[in-house]
């Protein structure tokens, strides 16, 4: 929902929430950093206009 209505530090802030209950589960651990990479790279885009 966040990163639909471009709150990128609310969602970043959730996901970085999740990351610390999902512990060993190495899939889920895995798409949350791919999520967190692509709020990232969202943040690179409307920087460079």
């Amino acid at each position: 929902y966040f990163i639909l209505v471009n709150a990128l530090d609310s969602a970043e802030r959730q996901l970085s929430y999740a990351q610390n209950f999902v512990g060993n589960d190495f899939a889920t651990s895995s798409l949350i950093n791919e999520r967190l990479r692509d709020i990232q790279d969202m943040r690179d885009e409307l920087d460079r206009g």
